[in-house]
């Protein structure tokens, strides 16, 4: 994978979903709580959680919450 492709372009890419949003130049903002369908296959849904950062626990909470509920 070439720099800067993000999970984004690869949900883009192997899913088809188009309106996951793409970030060139910074961290892309995520709401784990929003669905993308697979126009393909509407029986997959994704989502789309921010990155993980060492040492940045709430983002890693907020998708173990999710998870969890």
């Amino acid at each position: 994978l070439q720099t800067r492709v993000g999970k984004s372009s690869l949900i883009q890419q192997a899913f088809k979903i188009n309106e996951v949003h793409i970030s060139e130049h910074k961290h892309g903002e995520a709401d784990i709580k929003r669905e993308f369908i697979a126009e393909e296959n509407e029986q997959f849904v994704l989502h789309d959680s921010q990155g993980f950062e060492a040492g940045d626990s709430m983002i890693f909470k907020t998708a173990k919450d999710f998870i969890d509920c």
